[in-house]
């Protein structure tokens, strides 16, 4: 993967007059140009298999050239002719990021449900618009201006900027470095700050969907172990005594109802029931009734219904901890920014949620990156409707077509969300052509190796080669991204299906990114005499 990498930006690091010269020769040229071109700092040399190939074509006539694309395309065609296909809506297109010419495309205008590669969509735009070193912080502010004698006179502001990672390992970070300032006291409050986003939380209720499809934590500015929690419930050795119940996160947004006590012998099992509803102080009240066998302890996982109140608790925990006395409460209220100064950060890549959205089809991460991206309009009170104009406005800037396109959500999981196999290959291309390009392919999964990819083209030369967004709805399957072939050409590719056999749609894009990878327009049934 590195090397393949390490050579397609190779090419795009040639410049316009280079991209011009290659737009109008042979693909074949291609490899001879790596054997001439000085590689680049910490550049590993190309495949020399793939190098050789390409050398050897450098005699090809146009007429070659065009009877092996004619050969591409019969190949493509006879993969498409499975008879689970009939019936089906789908849609294709094949472009060659070197000689900037589409060598395929079925369909390409047709508007078909995406799933899962929308997240490139939005992966895409947050680069575009963050840039692709971007860091997003997790703050803490103070709304006084100077530390007294190791007393902070005034409250303390926990500010999340749209992170789906942060842990409770990474509040009590920043807690440490709090204390590590020499702060003992705070005389005011722990507030959350999660006013980055807007308050609707449920992708379902923001996208404007009628079906959940998958369920979601809430999508909140400032979260804490994706925002779930464990309940651990755990008996001592008395019959009657009640139980013990603790969460992990510890944290202030959480109170109890316990009613569940010690009952039965060795071999019985747990009988809790656990109910989770939302009080009027904004803390999540868990009533916990039943029973629990001796010396057991039993584990429950919920959602949190407060992620802002849950992480400002953590913080305000992790500070009693090492020392800091806090005389105040623990709140959900937005930072006076324009008055508050920094106290200290925790900064995660971009990239490291890229990656985690597209090489794992994260949909709760993924979800986060969008309405980050509608975060970046100041002005929005709406973060779904100011990320799809950001959207919009960015493919539009990019020249890439998203006329009568339609994007929900961030994740795909909406199955009203409408693009072309033009439009998803043409927002690859462009992706290509980006500073951030590196940190967006490297955040795909690599054919047969890892991610979503890991055990599909095994054993073919799309393996260890091939990268690509995957997508899978019922009714839905569709995959996108890169390929090299033989000669060492480098193509964009989107395959979109819609339909009802997702099985049989998946192994024609397997036949297909093999067919990709092993193109060659040295093939001996595509070469003249010479």
């Amino acid at each position: 993967m590195t090397t393949q990498v390490a050579i397609t930006r190779g090419i795009t690091a040639i410049g316009r007059a280079g991209r011009q010269w290659l737009r109008n020769s042979l693909p074949a040229f291609i490899g001879a140009f790596f054997l001439l071109t000085p590689l680049a700092p910490g550049q590993q040399k190309p495949n020399v298999h793939k190098v050789a190939a390409t050398t050897a074509a450098a005699a090809l006539s146009p007429s070659d050239s065009l009877k092996a694309l004619q050969l591409l395309k019969g190949r493509i065609e006879q993969a498409l002719t499975n008879s689970a296909l009939k019936g089906a809506s789908y849609g294709l297109m094949v472009h060659s990021l070197d000689a900037h010419r589409t060598l395929y495309a079925y369909n390409e205008t047709k508007l078909l449900t995406p799933a899962s590669t929308t997240k490139l969509f939005s992966t895409f735009t947050a680069f575009l618009a963050l840039g692709g070193d971007y860091n997003v912080p997790t703050s803490v502010y103070t709304d006084v201006g100077a530390i007294d004698n190791g007393v902070l006179k005034g409250n303390i502001y926990l500010v999340g900027s749209g992170d789906p990672l942060l842990s409770t390992a990474d509040i009590e970070q920043l807690a440490d470095q709090i204390h590590n300032l020499g702060i003992k006291r705070i005389t005011g409050h722990v507030y959350g700050d999660a006013s980055y986003f807007d308050g609707v939380t449920d992708r379902v209720a923001y996208s404007g969907d009628a079906d959940v499809v998958e369920p979601l934590p809430p999508i909140s500015a400032l979260s804490l172990n994706r925002n779930t929690i464990t309940i651990l419930v755990t008996s001592g050795g008395n019959a009657g005594a009640p139980v013990r119940v603790q969460t992990v996160p510890v944290s202030d947004a959480f109170t109890f109802s316990v009613s569940a006590t010690v009952k039965g012998g060795r071999r019985a099992k747990p009988n809790i029931g656990m109910r989770s509803s939302k009080g009027a102080d904004g803390k999540q009240l868990f009533t916990i009734t039943g029973s629990l066998p001796p010396r057991r302890t039993a584990s429950y996982s919920f959602v949190v219904t407060n992620p802002a109140l849950v992480a400002a608790g953590v913080l305000r925990r992790r500070l009693e901890a090492v020392g800091v006395t806090i005389e105040g409460t623990t709140g959900v209220q937005a930072a006076p920014l324009a008055t508050s100064r920094s106290l200290t950060a925790f900064y995660r890549p971009l990239g490291t949620i890229v990656s985690q959205v597209n090489k794992h089809s994260d949909n709760y991460c993924a979800e986060h990156i969008f309405k980050m991206v509608g975060g970046t309009m100041s002005d929005q009170n709406n973060t779904a409707v100011a990320a799809r104009s950001v959207m919009k406005t960015s493919f539009t800037k990019c020249a890439i077509p998203f006329q009568n396109c339609c994007i929900n959500d961030g994740s795909g999981l909406s199955r009203r969300n409408l693009v072309t196999p033009q439009t998803l290959t043409n927002l690859l291309m462009q992706a290509w052509e980006q500073p951030f390009a590196q940190n967006f392919i490297n955040s795909l999964p690599v054919a047969g190796v890892d991610g979503t990819l890991r055990r599909r083209m095994k054993g073919t030369p799309a393996e260890g080669n091939l990268i690509g967004k995957t997508g899978t709805l019922r009714n839905v399957s569709a995959l996108a991204g890169y390929v090299t072939t033989i000669d060492g050409e480098q193509l964009a590719f989107s395959l979109m299906f819609n339909g009802g056999n997702v099985g049989a749609y998946k192994l024609t894009e397997n036949a297909i990114g093999k067919i990709l990878a092993e193109f060659s327009y040295r093939s001996p049934d595509s070469v003249s005499e010479q």
